[in-house]
């Protein structure tokens, strides 16, 4: 056995001829694998992105109904703000939540809808 073929060595070169008449260890060959598998990896990272951004929107196309007209009752004492009345959204569709008066948490606070401020 020549050092070259030896069983111990992880690849020895081979110098037999392929159907196409290139040698095994043809660097061409070697070459253009490196090329395909770097074309896939490249298209692999470029296909990560585009599936990240996958989304589902969902929208609620039914508009809650006008709002009502009345009159504001009269405060029942100084130091208490009005908080309008707004439509909200239930497992039966729209429902009027009234406006009331409230006292501010603290001094100075004025109601914004959603919270104090």
């Amino acid at each position: 056995m020549t050092p070259d073929a030896s069983p111990f060595t992880p690849r020895s070169p081979r110098r037999l001829k392929g159907s196409i008449g290139q040698t095994k260890d043809d660097p061409a060959r070697g070459f253009k694998m490196r090329t395909i598998r770097l074309l896939l990896l490249t298209l692999f990272l470029l296909a990560i992105p585009a599936a990240s951004l996958a989304q589902i929107d969902v929208a609620i196309t039914i508009a809650p109904p006008a709002l009502p007209v009345y009159t504001q009752p009269m405060a029942p004492a100084d130091g208490y703000l009005w908080t309008p009345g707004y439509w909200a959204y239930g497992d039966e569709g729209y429902f009027w939540v009234p406006g009331t008066w409230v006292m501010a948490p603290e001094a100075g606070l004025l109601w914004t809808p959603g919270y104090w401020g």
